[in-house]
């Protein structure tokens, strides 16, 4: 028997605003931002001609990632009663850093492109090439975080694949899916740590692995699971 409630449907709710939010956020961007990027002086041109959009693009990718994260502990929650919650609650704890990790680096591009594309409008090339010997230091950091993100959110995956397979409220495919998804992301990242875009496909399934939950969230789900003898 399938049951169906506020709670589920505020829980696919917002999976689906997470599943939806992301890949918009990155898809309106003026610029290609993955992990490995590096802003080049011709960057901060591109950023002030669409100045409005690069400052909404990161707004809804930051609130698309806070989305994915409630979530994640709101479907968790509705697995307080399954034996499986002890597999499940560590995955989405590690899939909570790693979307905070990915928040945090969403928000220095965001606001250097912006910082970078005024200070840059009538600069010299001397004065280009002091800027981005000044924020390069600060610009491998992120990158680091972006790539650390984006391993252990795949990480948490697997985790949570697994506690959703175990519980069985949901179908169990999707526990399969999810789980499959962050080992072959993380394996991307361990074979190709220095790509910029090796992830992006990654990015589209995982997207799409949220809106299946959501859909399924909306539609009901399986009734409790027995209590733990």
């Amino acid at each position: 028997m399938r049951t169906r409630n506020g709670f589920t449907l505020f829980t696919g709710v917002i999976l689906l605003l997470g599943a939806i939010l992301v890949p918009l956020g990155m898809g309106i961007r003026p610029l290609v931002v993955e992990q490995n990027f590096h802003f080049q002086a011709a960057d901060f041109d591109t950023i002030r001609n669409a100045r409005g959009i690069w400052i909404l693009a990161y707004q809804v990718l930051v609130f698309g990632l806070f989305m994915r994260l409630a979530g994640l502990v709101a479907l968790g929650s509705l697995h307080g009663e399954a034996p499986a919650r002890t597999v499940l609650y560590p995955g989405i704890a590690i899939c909570a850093a790693g979307l905070l990790i990915n928040s945090l680096s969403a928000g220095y591009y965001m606001h250097t492109g912006f910082w970078g594309a005024g200070t840059l409008a009538q600069a010299t090339p001397e004065m280009r090439g002091s800027f981005l010997a000044q924020i390069q230091p600060t610009s491998e950091y992120m990158i680091c975080l972006e790539r650390m993100g984006k391993m252990f959110f795949s990480l948490g995956l697997v985790f949570t694949g697994a506690g959703l397979y175990l519980a069985a409220l949901m179908p169990r495919w999707l526990g399969i899916v999810g789980a499959v998804i962050g080992l072959a992301g993380m394996a991307a990242l361990f074979i190709a740590p220095f790509s910029q875009v090796v992830f992006i496909p990654f990015d589209v399934l995982i997207a799409l692995w949220f809106a299946a939950l959501g859909g399924m969230m909306l539609g009901g789900r399986p009734a409790r699971a027995a209590q733990p003898a």
